[in-house]
């Protein structure tokens, strides 16, 4: 399904800050502006980090609920 992903990495990397709050560092490495579904994925990172940050904050995220086709 996202065959232009292949060879790339996701990570998350958590770091604690003043000992009740956490910094959350994300990267896909290897998602260059040279893929072609690199502005899409983009924009669905955007989304879907925008909704774990308002889970995390608020105790309700944005899940996608659209089809898989």
């Amino acid at each position: 399904m996202f065959e232009e992903w292949a060879g790339t990495k996701i990570s998350f990397d958590l770091f604690e800050r003043n000992g009740n709050t956490c910094e959350v560092w994300f990267r896909h490495s290897g998602l260059t502006p040279q893929l072609e579904c690199y502005s899409d994925c983009g924009n669905g990172w955007d989304y879907f980090l925008t909704s774990i940050t308002a889970l995390a904050e608020q105790g309700k995220g944005m899940p996608f609920v659209g089809s898989r086709g």
